[in-house]
């Protein structure tokens, strides 16, 4: 499942700061550019740490997914 696609509440309940929190919003974009566009009134630097926040969530939700795929059998380097 994309992280797109999850529901809301999951992904709250997998944030670990406001910046993770504050990025929901930002799940659908792919450029920090679109961030700033997204929060046109932020300060900029203000904005570059929500989308840390951003990554730092990505990246949880993939390593959880791979977990998830490898405890399925399915996918994986051997299978």
């Amino acid at each position: 499942m994309k992280i797109q696609d999850a529901p809301i509440p999951h992904l709250m309940g997998i944030c670990q700061d406001e910046n993770e929190m504050a990025s929901l919003p930002l799940l659908g974009l792919a450029t920090l550019e679109q961030a700033y566009e997204a929060f046109p009134g932020t300060p900029r630097r203000n904005v570059r740490r929500i989308w840390a926040g951003r990554e730092r969530l990505v990246q949880r939700w993939e390593r959880m997914q791979g977990v998830v795929a490898d405890e399925g059998g399915a996918g994986g380097r051997n299978g």
